[in-house]
């Protein structure tokens, strides 16, 4: 498949949409487990949560792509792919501690 001037095999899509999928996955299973083990009543709508969980996996989406994670094209040692995954990790961080400050009381408001 030819995308932004490059081919890209199989393989190469599978890593970001799988990225994709477990963030959406473990999201939602946070909402969950709120709900169902924890019994927090005051929990927002599905809909707010699925918001959510799209936003976090596009973070994760940009910050493993910039900190090289999808580039399969040579061959990594474990130290360099941990290192790797740890800055991605803690650009995501980064990146969802500054979209979120300016807006602390979407977290403490019900959607209905």
């Amino acid at each position: 498949m030819r995308l932004f001037n490059r081919y890209y095999s199989g393989y190469d899509l599978a890593l970001p949409l799988g990225d994709v999928a477990i963030t959406l996955i473990s999201v939602l299973a946070a909402r969950l487990f709120v709900v169902d083990v924890v019994h927090y009543s005051e929990v927002l709508r599905w809909h707010h949560w699925t918001l959510l969980a799209g936003w976090v996996s596009v973070s994760v989406l940009v910050s493993f792509y910039y900190a090289d994670l999808y580039e399969i094209d040579q061959a990594l040692s474990q130290r360099e792919l941990s290192l790797r995954f740890a800055n991605g990790f803690g650009i995501t961080c980064l990146l969802i501690a500054a979209l979120s400050y300016p807006f602390p009381s979407l977290a403490s408001r019900k959607f209905i």
